[in-house]
């Protein structure tokens, strides 16, 4: 099984998360391959971990970098500050191996925050529970994908699926944004093959004050802000191709359905009037941080969270899951330390 897989976590300027996230797989013969941003080299003293140090270099740029690496059959990404289940990998090389026209899949996921004191966790895509991708049409497939987002940059997928999305994105240099490059690598495997949300704890994500996550833009300012047009024509344009080709269907007709899968995307996200596309999201996000929070927190005291009648179908409801959880918090309270 640990010929059948690696693991590619990048890091920058975290390496105690990284030192942490290395001791939960040091009992396992993964191959990892690591992408270092940082200034300062990280001290490698562990058994299958190859090291590679990318000063000063870009989340984009490096990533093609590291995938053009990996040997194996399938990969899995995990971020230096999230644990990525072994036992789930293994089940979803498994599903994979049994099943060869699904080429990424993936469980279920729970976000922890560090509170000092405490470890809040909670579940989390309850809206996408069990998300089954698996009509014949790539068109159909990025349809649903998009409809029901659920990233499948964490998923275990086939290597050569993900080479050729990074390959595609080598190939247009104006697609830079975080978010842009995740879309685009979850399309592209979706227009390959079939994805599957299996019934399992896959991964704990932490909830990281000031990530790269909180500070870039999304979609739909790229989607409505004139200043973003030539990246998103870019980042369209090139998928669009992509699926035509795919497909065999014409460049416009695959241009109207990922036009109108696009749509499906950000149906929460936009308002539209005459000449005008306005992005709620960011209006909401605006209050949200000029009100420290409160907005946000009172909104959700009284708005039910997507998906949360499904809350008792998620693996972390589970004996198991919970089991599975109690082992990852031993090791972050372990690493709390700063100093470690």
């Amino acid at each position: 099984m640990n010929n059948l897989i690696s693991i590619v976590i990048p890091t920058f300027n975290r390496h105690r998360q990284l030192t942490r996230l290395l001791d939960y797989y040091s009992n396992y013969d993964f191959p990892v391959l690591i992408a270092d941003s940082t200034k300062t080299a990280f001290k490698n003293g562990y058994k299958s971990v190859k090291y590679y140090h990318y000063p000063g270099m870009s989340y984009s740029k490096k990533l093609p970098l590291i995938y053009s690496k990996v040997n194996t059959k399938y990969v899995v990404f995990c971020a230096d500050d999230d644990f990525i289940l072994p036992k789930a990998i293994k089940k979803c090389v498994e599903f994979l191996e049994k099943n060869p026209d699904y080429n990424s899949a993936h469980g279920h996921y729970v976000f922890f925050e560090d509170h000092q004191k405490s470890l809040a966790v909670y579940p989390f895509y309850l809206k996408s529970i069990n998300l089954d991708i698996n009509s014949s049409k790539p068109s159909e497939r990025v349809k649903h994908l998009l409809s029901d987002y659920m990233q499948l940059l964490y998923a275990v997928t086939k290597t050569a699926d993900i080479k050729l999305a990074f390959k595609l994105l080598r190939g247009n240099p104006k697609i830079k944004n975080d978010n842009l490059v995740e879309l685009f690598q979850a399309i592209i495997l979706c227009i390959n093959g079939k994805s599957k949300t299996l019934p399992i704890l896959y991964c704990a994500r932490e909830v990281t004050p000031n990530s790269a996550r909180t500070y870039t833009e999304e979609l739909d300012v790229y989607f409505s802000q004139l200043k973003h047009s030539k990246e998103y024509e870019a980042w369209f344009d090139s998928i669009t191709k992509y699926l035509s080709k795919k497909e065999k269907i014409s460049l416009q007709k695959a241009g109207e359905v990922f036009n109108e899968s696009v749509k499906l995307y950000l149906r929460n996200s936009l308002l539209y009037v005459p000449f005008l596309k306005v992005s709620l999201t960011n209006i909401q996000r605006a209050i949200n941080k000029y009100s420290l929070g409160f907005v946000k927190k009172v909104y959700n005291l009284f708005i039910p969270f997507p998906g949360n009648e499904n809350k008792h179908k998620h693996a972390f409801s589970k004996k198991g899951g919970r089991k599975e959880w109690e082992q990852i918090k031993t090791l972050i309270l372990k690493y709390k330390n700063p100093e470690i």
